[in-house]
């Protein structure tokens, strides 16, 4: 599989909020710069323009529990921020196929 075509899997999984098998039972594994590829990739089928980002795996301690070697970053979009007026905010949790509060 190529970039196109994982990052067009993740696009359908994503849109039709349904799960699908991490891509490493399918033998897929994405080097660091591959993922990125994907992530850029997914920005432009989901149209996304892009806001900033966001970073995860700051803690060194998990490192070794999934496999990473320094942080990681994420893009931010105006769908995927959600903006507190008057220190309240809403989001709708039937967009997401398992949404985690």
């Amino acid at each position: 599989m190529n970039i196109d075509q994982i990052a067009n899997k993740l696009y359908e999984a994503i849109t039709s909020r349904r799960q699908i098998r991490p891509l490493t039972q399918d033998n897929i594994l994405l080097s660091d710069s591959d993922a990125y590829a994907v992530s850029r990739k997914l920005c432009e089928l989901r149209k996304w323009k892009i806001l900033g980002r966001k970073i995860g795996f700051t803690n060194r301690t998990i490192w070794p529990i999934y496999g990473v070697e320094q942080p990681m970053w994420g893009s931010m979009s105006a769908s995927s921020i959600s903006y507190a007026e008057n220190g309240k905010s809403s989001i709708k949790l039937s967009e997401y196929c398992e949404p985690r509060i």
